[in-house]
């Protein structure tokens, strides 16, 4: 069999077409146990749970990770009995996107320590309050549900930027969240609570609910301050 110019390059089209729907393809990663999950937001790349995740600890997204997470309609939570703060994803200087293809995904973090506050979410940053050291990170979210502990006053997402007291020479920390149409964050305190020089958050659609505390909220003091929101 022969072939012209045109019917090689048309070969050669679609075969390089077939091999990159196979890449596309293998990244998405289905996820049904913690081990996996944590494996796999470690690599980085695209994510679906294929089952409810109940039993992990923390899921640390890296400086340099992307992850993409499909819930697909399922549950990752969290709980703990320490008086300490409980995150169920913490973005270390990466960047997360949260979907739910099929809906009624969930986040949940509760903790049982009679601690108001602990039970949360997500954190977005590394920075301790009053530091100024640590990595930025970026969230959005497309869907799904965050469910900050209700019955202690939990937050949905918590964002650390710098909240150093040094004025003089202070500088941004990135960290940035969107919440866009379809998602929904329910919190026992705070819907969001954002600390810090850096911190930046776009509402473009979604639903925030806080049972005792603010939907979005700052924080009282100046070293916390240089936030930036737009709804």
């Amino acid at each position: 069999m022969r072939f012209g110019k045109k019917g090689i390059i048309a070969l050669l089209v679609t075969a390089l077409m077939m091999v990159f729907t196979s890449e596309a393809m293998a990244e998405v990663r289905p996820v049904a146990t913690s081990a996996d999950l944590a494996t796999a937001i470690a690599g980085g790349g695209e994510i679906q749970l294929t089952a409810d995740i109940t039993d992990g600890g923390e899921y640390v997204i890296d400086e340099g990770k992307t992850v993409t997470l499909d819930l697909n309609g399922k549950t990752l939570s969290r709980s703990s009995d320490v008086a300490a703060n409980t995150f169920v994803i913490r973005v270390a200087g990466g960047n997360l996107t949260i979907n739910d293809s099929l809906g009624g995904g969930v986040i949940r973090s509760t903790n049982n320590s009679d601690t108001a506050g602990r039970g949360r979410c997500i954190g977005i940053g590394t920075s301790s309050l009053s530091d100024g050291n640590g990595k930025g990170g970026s969230v959005v979210l497309n869907g799904g549900t965050l469910e900050g502990d209700l019955a202690h006053k939990g937050y949905g997402i918590a964002m650390y930027a710098n909240s150093s007291k040094e004025y003089d020479t202070k500088q941004p920390i990135d960290v940035f969240l969107t919440i866009k149409d379809g998602s929904k964050i329910e919190a026992g305190g705070y819907g969001v609570a954002m600390f810090g020089l850096g911190c930046k958050l776009v509402v473009e659609g979604g639903n925030i609910t806080a049972q005792s505390g603010f939907a979005i909220s700052g924080s009282g003091n100046k070293w916390n301050g240089g936030t930036n929101i737009t709804i």
